[in-house]
């Protein structure tokens, strides 16, 4: 990793990725593509603030363990694990797994600078973002009193053809959508008791699929 090079440890910060490397978008665009209101955009851009700070300083603390060649994964996951507990944004069992997910993937790529830059921060936020608000929604709509959902997808050339086959499919609100091979009660579903989408990874990044709530 060419951070390695760096001779001062106060030099350290996260990598820039070039354009043509970076896979996250401004939160306006990637929230404002999709089927949302006005207030869903507001409320998944206040979230992905907030995930932010806590994600660019144990990605930070990481990166220096790497350049050192002292590296305390777990110490540091903890710490991220604590910080984002305490924004009380979603629940301890969601971030135990978001916390162990993203620091084993960066454990598996100690020599790949996009796991330790800026792009990373923003791409891991606006994701978890979206999925931490369409949880809430759903429990949301429960708690109205709503009895189906409707699958809203995209129905654009980047939808993924799992996804297109659920589109403006209606079920009631309990029941599990087959996306592919995995199951789940809303797009980005990873916390209900019998999702499987953290086991189908292509069903799961980047979605950007929605539900329509309905009596």
């Amino acid at each position: 990793m060419a951070i390695q090079n760096f001779d001062k440890l106060n030099t350290i910060g996260l990598i820039h990725i070039p354009e043509e490397r970076k896979r996250s978008e401004p939160y306006e665009t990637y929230f404002g593509d999709m089927y949302l209101t006005e207030e869903q955009i507001e409320n998944r851009m206040v979230i992905a603030g907030l995930l932010e700070e806590p994600i660019r300083n144990w990605l930070l603390l990481l990166l220096i363990g790497v350049t050192t060649g002292v590296v305390l994964y777990e110490e540091a996951r903890q710490e991220l694990l604590n910080n984002l507990i305490a924004l009380n944004i979603a629940s301890v069992d969601y971030l135990e797994m978001l916390t162990t997910e993203i620091t084993d993937s960066t454990k598996r790529h100690p020599d790949d600078d996009w796991y330790f830059s800026e792009d990373r921060v923003t791409f891991i936020s606006e994701e978890e973002a979206n999925t931490i608000m369409n949880g809430t929604e759903f429990q949301e709509a429960r708690q109205r009193g709503m009895r189906r959902k409707q699958w809203i997808g995209m129905k654009d050339k980047y939808e993924r053809e799992t996804h297109n086959q659920m589109n403006d499919m209606i079920l009631p609100i309990d029941e599990y959508f087959q996306v592919g091979e995995a199951q789940c009660l809303y797009p980005k579903d990873v916390i209900s008791p019998y999702t499987t989408l953290p086991e189908h990874p292509e069903e799961l990044v980047r979605c950007r699929c929605q539900i329509k709530y309905l009596p």
